[in-house]
């Protein structure tokens, strides 16, 4: 349209919208199979980001440094909770996540918190943190994936005052789920739910389990996803929409205060042998070598006994361990069923776009 045309075009008033109505469409990573279009309300959005804004803000704390990919949801919620500041907000953003990068500009723009992924912090323990002081930041926002707590201790020992505050979510839940308030963290939880969701714990038959008990987790709530575009059932192998619950696909448990603890995704869970192994605690042990940047964990068919436990692991750059001694300190954390009895040494473990790890790329190179 040319300026002619522009001045011809009647005025228009603003757009009415009513809550229920398509705001978004945000595609899922594909970790687990084809990523999928869910589409997210502006109801949906409008009260997940005014609630993580009223459990996340701290008075005086408007700094932000934001690394994460504002077209996924839990960059569209970061941006979207900000429109609800009560003072002026500031946010660095970054193009793409670089460990050196964001403790340069951190200490450069008094960044008094941010926003990671669990990836993100096992890079940055790989730097010289006791280098790059940083006497502003307070507080790291982290989701998108579970963060062991051996991790979380590690960085808020090498980074005096800062707190890391887990939360949890997908994008069907319009990204976030539930959030440690400050103050009121348990470190290695996922947090409560915001005010509006409900967190219930199935069993396979999908019967709600009792606090402690691990199981499915299930969320119920106003701001969950209208559905997925251009299906017209739940894929009933993956995230299912079941009336206004969503069955997410992770395990986990909460505990009698409702905090939520995630295990692991149900599809990644391997079964060696009749027991069942979750990836995440082989990575854990992994990840505590002092050698280790970072490790993925997935199974191998193995007609003998099901599946076989493979690791890659992305060492330092003067690392020394060897393939074998990582198998020997896996297996005096985690037993003689769950330790990986192959390690594959690679330059970087494959992630997605959103920086979470990426087990089906990792799946691909056992071929």
């Amino acid at each position: 349209m040319d300026t002619a045309e522009l001045e011809r075009a009647p005025e228009r008033g603003p757009v009415t919208r009513d809550p229920g109505d398509l705001a978004a469409l945000m595609y899922t990573g594909g970790t687990t199979g084809r990523a999928k279009g869910v589409m997210l309300s502006h109801g949906g959005l409008w009260r997940v980001a005014k609630d993580v804004w009223d459990m996340s803000h701290q008075e005086g704390k408007n700094r932000a440094l934001v690394p994460v990919p504002l077209s996924h949801a839990y960059g569209l919620i970061i941006s979207i909770a900000s429109m609800h500041a009560t003072e002026p907000q500031q946010a660095v953003l970054m193009r793409w996540f670089e460990p050196k990068t964001f403790l340069a500009l951190a200490a450069e723009q008094h960044v008094q918190y941010g926003t990671v992924v669990p990836s993100m912090i096992q890079l940055l323990l790989a730097e010289p943190l006791e280098s790059h002081p940083l006497p502003d930041l307070s507080f790291l926002t982290c989701g998108a994936a579970p963060l062991g707590r051996d991790v979380l201790e590690e960085f808020e020992r090498r980074v005096p005052g800062v707190q890391i505050l887990e939360g949890y979510g997908l994008t069907e839940t319009s990204a976030v789920t539930t959030f440690n308030p400050p103050g009121r963290r348990k470190a290695g939880s996922v947090g409560l739910p915001l005010p509006g969701y409900t967190i219930a714990i199935r069993d396979g038959e999908g019967e709600e389990l009792e606090a402690g008990d691990v199981g499915e987790i299930c969320v119920s709530g106003e701001a969950l996803m209208l559905g997925y575009w251009g299906e017209h059932e739940p894929d009933p192998e993956g995230t299912a929409l079941i009336g206004r619950e969503l069955c997410t696909g992770d395990i986990g448990c909460v505990d009698d205060d409702g905090y939520l603890y995630v295990v692991d995704r149900k599809k990644d869970l391997i079964i060696r042998g009749g027991f069942n192994v979750f990836p995440r605690d082989v990575e854990d042990a992994l990840n505590r070598h002092p050698d280790v940047v970072v490790s993925g964990v997935v199974g191998r068919p193995e007609p003998r006994i099901g599946e076989e436990v493979v690791a890659f692991v992305q060492l330092r750059q003067d690392a020394t361990v060897t393939a074998e001694e990582l198998i020997e300190w896996a297996r005096e954390r985690v037993g003689r069923v769950k330790y990986p009895r192959e390690v594959r040494f690679v330059d970087s473990v494959p992630v997605t776009s959103v920086l979470k790890l990426d087990r089906k790329a990792l799946r691909a190179r056992l071929d």
